[in-house]
């Protein structure tokens, strides 16, 4: 048997750049059309714990949990503009009519979330590995932070893959995955600047060539 786990601090970034637009000129025709722009955000503490279990030379069964602190990291995206007029024209606009997207902030995940997953491998006699895999992520985002920058909702997770040793040199490994979401509803009456239904399908697919010199 074999244990493992993980733990990673959370991240403070910060970002400056510039940002254009030639709205504010369309209002007032003194505005300045590029203002320099800041803005701070952080990622998550994140953990994990796993186990592999090796039964036999030919079976191994493995599971892990893992963990993301959304919840103490911010909810949200501020932005500064070193431009008077744009800082004026931000934080005093109202909010967009058709999406209701505010302009100073981007609503960020905001909930904790999780991800469980077990799975087994399978050795053949020619070296060649079969896995079968399943996962479970939960969904960091409240209605208030579903979006079209961030639509992430939970997922059901299934995989497949099979190793092949094909010389003392040479190994392959191709993994497929196919991800479910469950679908979500977020209420315009509840607050969220996206309402409506979300939900996602994704097909992964991977190959790993690796060469041992």
């Amino acid at each position: 048997m074999s244990l493992g786990g993980n733990f990673r601090n959370g991240v403070d970034f910060d970002l400056d750049g510039k940002a254009e637009t030639e709205y504010f000129q369309a209002l007032n025709d003194s505005a300045s059309i590029e203002s320099d722009i800041q803005s701070k955000f952080t990622l998550p503490s994140t953990g994990g714990l796993g186990v592999l279990y090796k039964l036999n030379n030919q079976w191994s069964l493995n599971a892990d949990i893992s963990f993301s602190l959304w919840k103490n990291a911010g909810s949200d995206i501020h932005f500064d503009y070193s431009d008077s007029e744009w800082e004026a024209g931000m934080n005093g606009g109202v909010a967009d009519s058709v999406t209701g997207f505010s302009w100073t902030t981007i609503p960020f995940y905001s909930k904790n979330s999780f991800a469980l997953a077990c799975g087994v491998e399978y050795k053949m006699d020619n070296n060649m590995k079969i896995r079968l895999g399943y996962r479970f992520q939960s969904n960091p985002n409240d209605e208030n932070s579903l979006g079209f920058l961030f639509p992430t909702v939970s997922q059901h997770i299934f995989s497949t893959g099979m190793s092949l040793i094909l010389a003392d040199e040479y190994y392959v490994d191709l993994g497929l995955a196919y991800a479910l979401g469950l679908k979500v509803s977020a209420d315009e009456n509840a607050g969220s600047s996206f309402p409506g239904e979300y939900s996602s399908a994704t097909i992964i697919s991977s190959m790993t060539i690796r060469y041992t010199f």
